[in-house]
């Protein structure tokens, strides 16, 4: 429970209790958890034992088709780009049609950096009406990444943010602040605001787009600070490095 609903602070405990913590989940169950584990825990050690173990999991049979959908993010998670590709690829070439396969794709080059790419790739599965949510929340946070937030990354963020996932409410607020709408960008941060007021990362970083946005740089700059990995995986994509990049263009 604490892998899938992202309890972050616990990942490192778990990952180093992973042969007790695991040993009664089989298959690709036992690998989502560990692969959710090595993702939030943004360690090059848990994604090695979260590989390895999947890798005593194919010895032991060949794998199922989501089993070597998680063994490529955990490679792509490892920095090892052109395995985690290769993988992906031969999946994807057992039906290119597949829209799922088409996503992910596109999740893996993401996490290796070939941002363009992956939003080619989710911008023409919207043409053709086969995005779901999660899909229009990635194209819309990539655009914002490449900077090519256009009216259509406005509709899709939200699109995506209307059954009120937390991250899509956040992608939405970047997107609105991007396109100059700054109340309503305002209006989506106050959602992720928790009952305990605990300012979280992602607040973070719609308060420093709002403040450089109204020119207010140094303040923009204090709050970019702030932005930390918590609970996300690491990589191009991440807040933290949005953060860092907006500040680099600040100083």
């Amino acid at each position: 429970l604490l892998a899938v609903t992202g309890e972050s602070g616990r990942a490192e405990a778990l990952i180093a209790g992973l042969e007790v913590g695991a040993d009664h989940l089989v298959g690709a169950e036992r690998g989502l958890v560990l692969e959710r584990l090595a993702s939030w825990s943004r360690t090059p050690e848990a994604r090695d034992k979260a590989l390895a173990v999947m890798h005593d999991l194919f010895v032991q049979r060949a794998p199922s088709p989501d089993e070597r959908a998680i063994k490529a993010r955990l490679l792509a998670l490892q920095g090892r780009k052109d395995e985690a590709l290769a993988l992906a690829a031969e999946r994807l070439a057992g039906d290119p049609s597949d829209a799922r396969l088409v996503a992910e794709m596109a999740n893996i080059e993401s996490i290796v950096g070939e941002l363009s790419a992956a939003r080619n790739r989710l911008a023409g599965l919207r043409e053709t009406g086969r995005l779901d949510d999660s899909g229009h929340n990635e194209i819309a946070w990539l655009d914002l990444c490449l900077g090519t937030v256009d009216v259509d990354s406005l509709e899709s963020a939200r699109r995506a943010a209307k059954r009120g996932n937390m991250a899509a409410v956040h992608t939405r607020a970047m997107i609105e602040v991007e396109r100059g709408l700054l109340d309503d960008g305002a209006e989506s941060a106050r959602r992720l605001v928790g009952d305990d007021d605990h300012v979280s990362p992602s607040v973070w970083l719609v308060t420093g787009r709002m403040a450089e946005a109204l020119g207010l740089n140094e303040l923009a700059i204090r709050y970019y600070g702030e932005v930390t990995g918590e609970g996300e995986i690491a990589g191009p994509t991440s807040s933290e490095a949005v953060a860092k990049a907006r500040m680099a263009r600040l100083r």
